[in-house]
């Protein structure tokens, strides 16, 4: 699929674009959900996922973009 985010993080109206990195406590917008766990589990970003999912409108489909391929 190729670099569909291309470096542009930026969007004009929420829940276009999610990014996640799970090993860093970097802060660059809203956080819509979070879990924390002792070390990168799938079952923990799992979690996460499934809560941030609850924000979304009917009709909302963002793009995530992970830097640790989860």
């Amino acid at each position: 699929m190729g670099n569909v985010l291309g470096r542009q993080f930026s969007t004009n109206k929420p829940n276009q674009k999610w990014v996640t990195d799970v090993t860093e406590f970097k802060i660059n917008g809203e956080i819509v959900a979070y879990q924390m766990a002792s070390r990168p589990l799938l079952s923990m970003v799992d979690e996460m996922l499934s809560k941030a999912m609850m924000v979304l409108g009917k009709d909302q489909y963002p793009l995530l973009h992970s830097d640790q391929g989860w």
